[in-house]
């Protein structure tokens, strides 16, 4: 599973640099600055950064992951740990984040000066296992209610897409950011998403949570998701010059992200034996015009599209290729052909060009 936030955290993410920037600038350590204006800290929850953190990628970073919260409030110092400061990194990718990130962020929750004070310089983010100096587990420290809301537009997106579930990826493109004194009561309230992005939902998308009890919306939260919708394409193992006869050596399968791709091959059968119209790299998706065309049309090959078929129907509207609905192909087609397409939603018939399997465009 994957992820959540509303726009405002990679937004945060650049003006807490900013801040920590201007901390620094002025030579006094985050803790003296955040308490400065509020007298005596004896009361304060203290914030002690570690050095460093792992956490599994594109999970949820709180403070709890990476300083020692302790002192003060037990209210207070639990509303502080599960503050959520940013998501944890890729593989092989690490971020910083820095005392005066942390101060800002707890800031912009709320937090009147003087109730607590950060320490440490920062603490080194990486993607892997918890952090052994933590001693919390990596989902000890998840978030019930971004999860529930994370499955329940996920849910909502699986349903209306087309295709199995296993060729679509959906991870969490940002932290959800759920009001602090609601988050008690996702569990037991009815989830409500909504499509905020233009349908259908793939690539990054947003959406609006209604967080309803007793049949009255409480709030709503935004979730943006990245929906990703892969498929075995053919790819070129090594160089393949114009005019070369492709063989079994030449090409493999992979996983791909096919939302962008114009046109791909998903058998290799299709593509073995045919001639390269075009030189193609290593690593290359294998697209239809990279085969040679016998009919100098641009038509020809095997059945991409068979009846009954669901597929895209898409549009070229200024210069670019627009998603616009659900289609179900009434007749076999091959790459280039016109074939009838019935759209789903609104059961109207209209012809539309053979793109791939997957495709048909429609003439505006």
């Amino acid at each position: 599973m994957r992820r959540h936030l509303s726009h405002h955290i990679v937004s945060l993410a650049a003006a807490l640099c900013i801040v920590a920037a201007a901390f620094a600038a002025a030579g006094e350590p985050v803790a003296m600055q955040v308490a400065a204006a509020a007298g005596p800290t004896t009361e304060a929850v203290q914030v002690r950064l570690r050095a460093s953190a792992a956490l599994p990628p594109g999970k949820i970073v709180r403070i709890a992951d990476i300083a020692v919260v302790e002192g003060g409030d037990e209210t207070l110092r639990a509303r502080i740990a599960g503050c959520d400061i940013d998501i944890a990194p890729k593989h092989g990718q690490t971020r910083s984040i820095a005392a005066a990130q942390v101060a800002f962020r707890l800031r912009l929750t709320g937090l009147a000066r003087g109730t607590f004070e950060v320490s440490g310089v920062g603490c080194e983010l990486a993607a892997g296992a918890a952090d052994d100096a933590s001693g919390v587990e990596p989902q000890a420290t998840a978030d019930p209610a971004s999860q529930l809301i994370f499955e329940a537009t996920r849910s909502f997106v699986m349903q209306r897409l087309p295709w199995d579930e296993s060729d679509i990826e959906i991870e969490l493109a940002r932290p959800v950011m759920i009001p602090t004194a609601l988050l008690p009561r996702v569990a037991g309230a009815t989830l409500v998403p909504e499509l905020r992005s233009p349908w259908p939902p793939l690539g990054r998308t947003q959406f609006a949570v209604s967080i309803v009890e007793g049949g009255k919306s409480l709030a709503e939260v935004a979730v943006f998701l990245d929906v990703k919708y892969m498929q075995s394409v053919v790819l070129a193992q090594r160089p393949i010059t114009r005019g070369q006869p492709i063989t079994a050596e030449d090409v493999y399968l992979d996983r791909r992200d096919v939302r962008q791709l114009a046109s791909y091959y998903t058998r290799l059968q299709d593509v073995v034996g045919q001639t390269a119209g075009q030189s193609i790299r290593p690593l290359e998706v294998v697209r239809r015009n990279h085969i040679g065309d016998p009919t100098g049309l641009g038509i020809g090959g095997p059945v991409l599209v068979h009846r009954g078929d669901r597929v895209q129907l898409l549009a070229t509207v200024g210069g670019l290729m627009t998603v616009i609905v659900v289609g179900e192909a009434l007749e076999d087609g091959r790459l280039g052909e016109t074939i009838r397409v019935r759209n789903v939603e609104s059961k109207r018939t209209v012809l539309a060009k053979v793109l791939n399997r997957h495709q048909v465009e429609v003439p505006l």
